[in-house]
């Protein structure tokens, strides 16, 4: 009974149960992606997607491809903080002409996510995971909240993210060609490329897949000393393979890092924008790191977007202890790497919720694992176990993609009496000065010209007169005031002696309102012709 028991289930969760579910996911995310697909970048964390965008239209413009410009804090122009692959790639798609700047981004993004899924199933595999267990876990992967909305963003998160998996699964294929006495150069090679590119890129994505590697080279080098003992050509392999997998990515991270604060420093509104002025910013305090109301956040918050459902997370980690001594291994290094980045980069993982896009995946993987593995078990217990979880983690994802995420995926807002007024007021180099926007790029990006963003409005701030001098040789369109609190009197003494600073004439004005918050602009042009 138990054998002809084994056959059914064994018939249930095949190959072939397993890809057409993994196939539904990928038609799931195709669809869901194409939903708001022309809409305007004005959805969540728009100023962190207008800064990338607007870099592109820059670049499409005729601007410096290295020293990239993204024009929001007065000249110099150039405040970069990624290294651009992603801006190439998608001002490259823009020149075909198949695609506007808006969906040239989101296309790339997505291109790089679906890209992700061949080297995850490859490194799944060198785990010997199953070819089942292998698509079940892409699947959670693809319907993850997290995954299916920022995937479709005009950022550069997919795109760190795939070429962080392509350098782990190559670290892997050197460390067992290692273990077996060969020496594959070009392997060597794409580690040391693809971690250079995926630390420049985003040196936050990379940082839990440089601690992966550490481990797995750790790993495969104990082992070989303990089969083989020591010598000397498995050391200078293994030193070889170290030196690409971690000392190239430094040093490139490293370069690239002196490079963009060196420009940042150059501008007096971005000077406070380089590494370490964003030391505390990037990594958080101390007390933040260990406070409560951290973790609160990180439990019910980042949980709820990866899988759908904080419990659910719980529940489906805690059950690890039933899983096969191997795979509870592997699920809890996962884990690790997932809490890793969460106690390094503290306060960017609390502050923005699509910083988990990058270590996300280790807690999916992890999850995944331990869901499938018990799946594959022959307790009946546990398979029902396996079932229920999984069930319940599509479940979870797609209510709390469709209750959280999806109403913001086709948000429109016409901007046309805005943009008209800039292009019938001004000319198309002008520079607007715009208060109380921070240093938010959606105004400049939608207005499509260069902007001074100023953040602190005290107008005797020694760096708006360093601000001021940078922009002698440009002409001044306007003034522009950003407010979700109306314009009073105050306002008005404001904008008098911010025209007088800035010596311009004030000209025609007008009021309108923004796509957010309740918002309105205040336009004031310059009157003098």
């Amino acid at each position: 009974m138990r054998a002809k028991g084994s056959d059914l289930w064994g018939r249930i969760f095949s190959d072939a149960t397993a890809k057409v579910v993994f196939i539904a996911s990928i038609l799931y995310v195709v669809g869901v992606t194409c939903y708001g697909w022309n809409g305007k970048l004005a959805d969540l964390y728009a100023f962190r997607q207008t800064q990338t965008a607007i870099s592109v239209s820059y670049l499409l413009k005729g601007g410096p491809w290295l020293a990239y410009e993204t024009p929001v804090l007065g000249p110099p122009w150039s405040i970069p903080f990624e290294f651009p692959l992603y801006q190439w790639i998608v001002a490259l798609v823009a020149k075909t002409g198949l695609f506007a700047v808006d969906q040239a981004g989101r296309f790339v993004s997505e291109f790089f996510f679906f890209s992700s899924l061949y080297p995850l199933y490859k490194l799944l595999g060198i785990l010997k995971l199953s070819s089942r267990q292998r698509y079940l876990i892409l699947a959670i992967f693809c319907i993850s909240p997290q995954y299916l909305f920022w995937s479709r963003s005009f950022m550069i998160e997919s795109t760190a993210i795939a070429l962080s998996v392509y350098y782990l699964w190559l670290v892997f294929v050197c460390c067992k060609q290692l273990a077996a006495g060969r020496l594959n150069r070009l392997a060597m090679t794409g580690v040391a490329v693809l971690g250079a590119m995926a630390g420049m890129v985003k040196v936050t994505t990379f940082f839990s897949f440089l601690a992966g590697a550490c481990i797995v080279v750790a790993f495969f080098a104990i082992k070989t000393y303990r089969e083989e003992g020591v010598h000397k050509k498995a050391i200078l392999m293994f030193c070889l393979l170290a030196f690409s997998a971690v000392i190239v990515p430094f040093l490139a991270v490293s370069g690239w890092t002196a490079y963009a604060d060196s420009l940042k420093s150059l501008n007096p509104l971005a000077s406070g924008m380089t590494s370490s002025g964003l030391r505390t910013w990037n990594f958080g305090t101390f007390e933040q790191k260990f406070s409560l109301k951290t973790w609160q956040t990180f439990y019910f918050r980042t949980l709820t977007d990866l899988v759908g459902n904080s419990y659910l997370a719980a529940i489906s980690v805690a059950a690890v202890v039933f899983c096969r001594k191997e795979r509870a291994k592997v699920a809890i290094i996962s884990l690790g790497l997932f809490l890793l980045t969460l106690l390094t980069f503290t306060n960017l993982q609390y502050v923005h919720t699509y910083y988990s896009y990058s270590n996300g995946i280790f807690f999916i993987v992890a999850v995944g694992i331990i869901i499938s593995d018990l799946l594959e078990s022959r307790n009946n217990l546990k398979r029902v176990g396996g079932i229920t979880l999984f069930c319940l983690c599509l479940f979870f994802s797609t209510r709390h993609f469709f209750s959280t995420y999806w109403p913001f995926q086709n948000q429109y807002f016409d901007f046309t009496p805005i943009t008209s007024a800039i292009d019938t007021y001004s000319g198309d180099n002008d520079v607007f000065i715009v208060f109380g926007s921070t240093w938010s790029s959606e105004i400049p990006y939608y207005i499509k010209r260069r902007a001074a963003m100023i953040n602190n409005p005290d107008l005797n701030d020694p760096a708006l007169r360093t601000l001021k001098e940078n922009l002698r040789g440009h002409r001044i369109g306007g003034l522009l005031f950003y407010t979700r609190n109306g314009f009073d009197k105050g306002t008005q003494a404001f904008v008098t002696n911010a025209f007088r600073f800035f010596e311009v004439t004030p000209g025609y004005y007008f009021v309108y309102p923004w796509y957010k918050y309740n918002s309105e602009i205040l336009m004031v042009f310059n009157g003098a012709r």
